[in-house]
């Protein structure tokens, strides 16, 4: 697996959801940097903790730090990458033998991995432009989570989920009556105790 220039194994995580984000952090914790490179890819530069993005919605004195937190710590002391950006395409590379060093088979080609690059829009800093970059792999895991409608379908960028939590503040504030269907804790704790 000599694939990338400094013969590192490239491990890369598509995500941007809490499975991502816990998978990220143990490979970090597990992944040695002098034989391995690891890259975290999200459309958003912050995680969304669902649950309490139900009470920000609602509440206009909750903080938003408690909803939206930054990956900033993700890797730990580990080099890892962090790209802010939305895939576009997978593009495998030919089967390439991996070695597979367990008891079973020690020493021993066993195993068939598709390499390859993970194609993304990458998101500019300043001027918002968007450009299409690469990023190689050896393993990729793709982690995607669930996308949402409606009152907890979060934008990509942090200036739309302001304005996102704030026209859904202003319509449980407007509403004459709000149905919740279910009895859920998150239904019936969260939103019904803050509207």
């Amino acid at each position: 697996m000599d694939s990338t220039p400094d013969n590192k194994i490239s491990v890369a995580v598509i995500s941007g959801e809490i499975g991502g984000a816990h998978i990220a952090r143990d490979l970090a914790e597990f992944l040695d940097p002098a034989r391995h490179t690891l890259t975290f890819i999200s459309a958003r530069k912050t995680f969304v903790y669902l649950p309490a993005s139900l009470r920000a919605l609602v509440n206009p004195d909750f903080p938003l730090s408690s909803v939206f937190m930054p990956y900033d710590n993700l890797f730990g002391n580990f080099p890892g990458q962090l790209i802010h950006g939305t895939v576009t395409l997978i593009e495998e590379n030919k089967r390439a033998p991996v070695l597979i060093n367990t008891p079973s088979s020690r020493s021993k080609i066993d195993d068939i991995m598709y390499s390859g690059n993970v194609v993304y829009r990458a998101y500019g800093e300043q001027d918002k432009e968007e450009k299409l970059e690469r990023v190689w792999y050896d393993v990729l895991m793709v982690v995607t989570g669930s996308k949402w409608e409606g009152f907890t379908g979060f934008p990509n960028m942090m200036e739309e989920c302001v304005r996102h939590i704030e026209m859904w503040r202003m319509k449980f504030k407007e509403a004459s009556d709000i149905v919740i269907a279910g009895g859920g804790a998150v239904g019936l704790c969260e939103l019904l105790s803050h509207t």
